[in-house]
């Protein structure tokens, strides 16, 4: 897949609105099958996070920055939602690589403060977090799910990945509930 896939795909992140799902829906094969990682949740506090990882098995090039995973989060009971990409690169790297690819993409109709170049605080993703967070009256409405936005292993592992999320996110349901 050539790199301009990637970089169709990051230059839609730039608008921080639903066509970016779209955009990633159409150019996943880019990233190659990932290990999709979803992280359990308490099945009745709407207020806590849902989060998914996406690391790539091996890093994705875009505007010159090695892309090596992708990250999803949604507070549903506060309609807050966070997503973007990981990059090797240091911050100031990032925004030197990407201004011009911004601006051209953006031209005069950015999204105040919904996109963000920060540094990763993720230890599985050192380098930086590029990405969006809006809330409220957004545009966007809900993330899609994370096994339909990358090529999983396969069909029957990412069912049997959803499944184990599920579980998982009800046995910190039940542990919540004890304390």
């Amino acid at each position: 897949m050539p790199p301009e896939s990637a970089e169709k795909v990051l230059a839609a992140l730039f608008a921080c609105d639903a066509q970016f799902f779209k955009t990633l829906d159409e150019e996943k094969a880019v990233f190659k099958r990932a290990n999709i990682v979803a992280h359990p949740y308490n099945l009745l506090d709407t207020g806590e996070p849902r989060t998914s990882v996406v690391p790539f098995s091996e890093p994705v090039e875009a505007y010159g920055l090695h892309l090596t995973g992708y990250a999803q989060q949604a507070v549903p009971g506060k309609s807050d939602y966070a997503w973007g990409f990981y990059a090797s690169e240091q911050p100031d790297e990032v925004g030197r690589a990407l201004e011009t690819a911004r601006s051209d993409t953006l031209g005069a109709n950015p999204r105040d403060g919904a996109f963000a170049i920060t540094a990763s605080d993720s230890p599985d993703f050192p380098g930086t977090r590029l990405g969006c967070r809006v809330a409220g009256a957004s545009g966007v409405e809900d993330l899609p799910s994370i096994y339909d936005l990358f090529l999983s292993r396969d069909i029957s592992t990412a069912l049997s990945d959803k499944f184990d999320l599920f579980v998982a996110s009800a046995m910190k349901t039940v542990s919540d509930f004890g304390r």
